[in-house]
């Protein structure tokens, strides 16, 4: 009887030590996890600082822009899309609002365009054209 009680006893703590020391654990991670992202957060926010006081001599500087054009949708919407590379590539016209002679501009489409589309955007950047058609 007295043996019986004891293995309860002891089969009781058990339990509760493993669901102690489980929590423990579950705290200890979103610790972790509130400090990295604490840490990331910190670092953008300097990063960002960084960017915003320097902004004007970056555009005192050459420099080069990579457009890859891409809409901020989720997958499941990406996916149920038809024709998803034509709707990212109609951002293109962006491109032409860069006329700043220290820019060049790396374009990646998510199509294949032929010549006659390709020649028509070199046209408007040659002419310093923006897609609205002011000068």
């Amino acid at each position: 009887d007295k043996y019986l009680s004891y293995r309860k006893r002891k089969s009781a703590a058990s339990v509760i030590a493993m669901n102690y020391i489980m929590r423990m654990r579950l705290i200890n991670i979103r610790n972790k996890i509130r400090a990295a992202r604490t840490r990331y957060l910190t670092n953008f926010r300097e990063r960002r600082a960084n960017f915003q006081n320097n902004w004007d001599s970056i555009l005192k500087r050459k420099r080069v822009i990579i457009h890859l054009p891409s809409l901020g949708y989720s997958s499941a919407i990406r996916n149920s899309l038809i024709d998803l590379h034509v709707l990212q590539n109609s951002q293109m016209g962006r491109i032409c609002e860069v006329n700043d002679p220290l820019v060049e501009v790396i374009y990646i489409s998510p199509i294949d365009l032929d010549e006659d589309i390709q020649e028509y955007y070199k046209k408007l950047l040659g002419m310093g054209v923006s897609p609205d058609g002011k000068k």
